[in-house]
């Protein structure tokens, strides 16, 4: 039987190549710095000189769309690994042991849920301050919610299956049992939500930076980038069009590999069911 070819993860994939070429491309052929202005050099059309051109301040657009694609992934790497582990350990533990400890900590995400991300964002920063730390803090406690509700519903689906009850039997402990058998057999759907994540933690900073509350200049970030280009989208619109293509393709990269895995996943399903 045919395997069909999963389009979803296969573009993915594409797009992430693209953007690592992009990067290598900038690394070698780019001389100049993210912050470096060539004064006679402003609002330059994307030429060989400058593959995307210049801004309002002659700073060659690509470099600075690099140093800001670099940022924004560092944020969501860390946010998303932070999310995922504080996340899925409570998920869990809420699903393994249930009754009142479920009770407890699914009332602690429906506290965090129950204020909207942006807002929530907007109250942790006015108290802690801006930086890039305190970006992944705020956005680690905004993702924990999506995060437990995914685990603690795959602990629920697994806890009482036959491999659960052996490994019960031969004496495995309760840490054992969840991250030596019950996590690898979940991995699929906790990848998939973490690639999901990755998009969501990138739309975030963006969204954050846009705001000046993200990553403040002189230091690009997209989403600053996206901000600054507002005076300039008659005069300069590939100071907008080349950021957001940017963000564009970062979040559809991982919105395709996030439903190519979960694709594959129910094709192995399919695959079981059958024989």
């Amino acid at each position: 039987m045919k395997r069909k070819v999963n389009i979803y993860l296969l573009s993915g994939i594409i797009i992430c190549g693209f953007l690592i070429l992009l990067i290598l491309y900038s690394s070698i052929a780019v001389q100049t710095t993210m912050n470096e202005m060539q004064v006679n050099n402003r609002f330059a059309k994307p030429s060989m000189t400058n593959l995307l051109g210049t801004d309002n301040f002659g700073r060659d657009i690509l470099v600075r769309i690099i140093a800001g694609l670099w940022r924004t992934l560092f944020v969501a790497v860390f946010t998303v690994l932070l999310g995922a582990m504080i996340g899925f350990s409570l998920g869990a533990i809420a699903g393994w042991y249930g009754k009142g400890v479920d009770v407890v900590i699914m009332k602690l995400i429906e506290i965090i849920t129950a204020f909207p991300w942006l807002l929530l964002a907007l109250i942790i920063i006015a108290v802690i301050g801006i930086s890039d730390l305190n970006i992944i803090v705020v956005l680690t406690i905004v993702f924990i919610p999506s995060f437990t509700r995914i685990s603690r519903s795959c602990l629920l689906k697994h806890k009482n299956l036959e491999y659960v009850s052996g490994a019960r039997m031969a004496g495995a402990s309760t840490l054992r049992i969840i991250f030596v058998h019950i996590f690898p057999n979940i991995s699929t759907e906790l990848l998939a939500a973490i690639t999901i994540g990755f998009a969501n933690a990138i739309l975030s900073e963006a969204t954050l930076s846009f705001l000046g509350l993200g990553i403040q200049p002189p230091d690009p970030s997209l989403g600053r980038m996206l901000y600054e280009a507002q005076s300039y989208l008659f005069k300069a619109p590939w100071m907008a069009i080349m950021p957001g293509l940017t963000i564009i393709m970062l979040v559809l990269a991982f919105n395709n590999i996030s439903y190519g895995i979960m694709q594959w996943l129910n094709e192995q399903h399919e695959s079981k069911e059958i024989f």
